[in-house]
């Protein structure tokens, strides 16, 4: 059987990195905002209907590229 690959055509949007960014001024960790960022991708997943535990490494890293693009040179100058 082949593994299905984890799409995230309109999984990732404004919501997946609202809370990080709004509390990356209150001096959020990037190993916070990673786990930020994972919980919201599990809640959109699981409500899609994939089994969570089978991803997980993929959706680590999924959470530790955003939490990346949106901790890195984003918010450089605000800090």
């Amino acid at each position: 059987m082949r593994r299905r690959s984890l799409s995230c055509n309109g999984l990732i949007d404004r919501g997946v990195v609202k809370r990080t960014v709004m509390t990356s001024m209150y001096g959020v960790t990037y190993i916070g905002a990673r786990k930020q960022i994972q919980e919201k991708i599990e809640e959109k997943l699981e409500a899609a209907g994939v089994d969570i535990d089978e991803r997980a490494n993929e959706v680590h890293a999924a959470s530790g590229y955003l939490d990346s693009v949106t901790m890195g040179e984003l918010f450089q100058g605000a800090r």
